[in-house]
């Protein structure tokens, strides 16, 4: 299983925009939302010839791991690790002193 889900680019300049599925590894809906969005992408210039995309976007698997593993989480909800406080500890610790979540 690859943590990309898809990738999508206009012909002209615009802004990056990463869109997450899977943030909980056994809540598959996100991931196939993300899918079907990359579908319509590709097809959307045949269905409609005045479509212009800007810029690009990337799909991705958040929690790879639980994923895999078809589990809410290995030992802690993503949900519960973006504050100020967790994100500069896993930015100053060691890769070996963190958890499955912490790398994701």
């Amino acid at each position: 299983m690859d943590r990309i889900i898809g990738e999508f680019s206009g012909n002209e300049e615009g802004p990056l925009v990463i869109i997450f599925g899977g943030m909980h590894g056994n809540e598959h809906a996100g991931i196939h939302a993300v899918e079907l969005l990359f579908q319509l992408l590709e097809i959307e210039p045949y269905a409609n010839p005045s479509f212009s995309f800007k810029g690009k976007v990337i799909g991705l698997i958040g929690n790879l791991q639980a994923v895999k593993q078809k589990v809410r989480f290995i030992k802690k909800d993503l949900n519960r690790s973006f504050t100020p406080e967790n994100l500069e500890r896993v930015l100053q610790a060691p890769s070996d002193e963190l958890e499955a979540e912490d790398l994701e």
